[in-house]
């Protein structure tokens, strides 16, 4: 399946939907970034030294970068890939993850983008660059509490955030309404 198959704005919609349904008063309600352009998306792929995974790129034309893009996660835009305080925050908890020990079956850290970081905790989402391509994308790798989560590629990553906020959103709701009592 061709990268350009995938219909980002309707994904990032259906994310922001979920997003402002959420009943919780301490979560901090964003909206993405404008699309990059090419000229952003080019200086990013010149600070990194290579290519930006394809549908990585292709997201960041959808939006570019998202404070707060879940409750946990924000996505960095262009400018921020290879420069800048959200580029540091997430490398240092990448590497963070490796100076832990990180499991046997990670790639070598070189081969890692930091695509997203979680600011107040530690979080990070990479691209292994140079791992399995699926759909014209490259694995995607959700580091945390010195685990990880595999997505096929960005697209499915993204999918998997817009499930996980439905569901969280729905169990919230439960707790609200009185019907889920809490353990």
């Amino acid at each position: 399946m061709n990268v350009d198959a995938h219909d980002w704005s309707e994904l990032l919609g259906s994310l922001m939907s979920i997003r402002r349904q959420e009943t919780d008063v301490d979560v901090l309600l964003t909206t993405p970034h404008l699309p990059a352009d090419e000229s952003a998306l080019s200086g990013a792929e010149v600070r990194l030294g290579r290519l930006l995974d394809p549908q990585h790129r292709q997201l960041l034309a959808s939006a570019n970068g998202w404070p707060s893009m879940t409750s946990d996660v924000t996505l960095l835009g262009a400018g921020d890939l290879g420069d800048g305080e959200l580029w540091d925050t997430a490398s240092a908890v990448l590497d963070e993850f490796y100076a832990a020990g990180a499991p046997d079956e990670m790639p070598p850290r070189e081969a890692l983008i930091p695509v997203a970081v979680g600011v107040e905790s530690a979080t990070v989402v990479v691209v292994w660059t140079n791992g399995p391509v699926t759909d014209d994308g490259h694995t995607v790798l959700w580091l945390f509490d010195g685990r990880g989560e595999a997505f096929d590629n960005t697209w499915k990553w993204v999918v998997a955030l817009v499930a996980r906020e439905e569901q969280r959103n729905e169990a919230l709701h439960r707790l609200d309404t009185g019907l889920a009592q809490p353990i």
